[in-house]
């Protein structure tokens, strides 16, 4: 649905428009990934509006997407709509989730740990480049302004989730070798 959407406005933009010489590939891919962005944030603000935590839900969003353009992330579907029910569902649940028996700050360290670890994630940016340094420290950087200012629970679990996605599970493997 959104694929086909951005590939009719990347059509339009590239015959109709093309003064800048854009590719319509990265134009295409550019308008998939905006209006995946907008059909998901208007889903969330329609449901939070129902529910009644807007702008929980709206914190939650802003500081799992800032944290996921810096860190990258090893979960991506093959399908949009899949991505789409995905990420409407979690942003809409980490609100939701009470915090009651665990200490933020044990899972704002945990994050730091998994970010400085594994971010950022990515095929374009290697360990080498000054890129890789300054998206780490800015993912970092957001962690510990939530750790020391925000004091967030909502913001804590959104910043949670996404190092968890990190974590490329397909090939995680338990060794385990039972001996008698």
């Amino acid at each position: 649905m959104i694929g086909k959407l951005a590939t009719g406005i990347a059509k339009y933009i590239y015959t109709d428009n093309n003064k800048y010489n854009l590719s319509f590939a990265r134009t295409q891919y550019t308008l998939h990934v905006l209006l995946n962005f907008l059909f998901v944030l208007l889903f969330l603000l329609v449901i939070s509006f129902f529910i009644g935590n807007t702008t929980s839900v709206i914190l939650c969003f802003i500081c799992f997407v800032a944290l996921r353009l810096v860190s990258g992330g090893a979960w991506h579907f093959k399908n949009d709509f899949h991505c789409f029910i995905f990420s409407t569902l979690v942003l809409i649940l980490i609100p939701l989730i009470e915090l009651y028996n665990i200490d933020l700050s044990f899972l704002n360290v945990i994050t730091a740990v998994i970010i400085l670890y594994f971010a950022p994630l990515s095929k374009s940016i290697t360990r080498f480049s000054k890129k890789y340094w300054t998206f780490k420290s800015i993912a970092l950087l957001f962690i510990a302004f939530n750790y020391f200012v925000l004091i967030s629970p909502v913001v804590t679990t959104a910043f949670f989730i996404q190092a968890l996605s990190l974590l490329d599970i397909t090939k995680m493997r338990v060794n385990y070798s039972g001996g008698s």
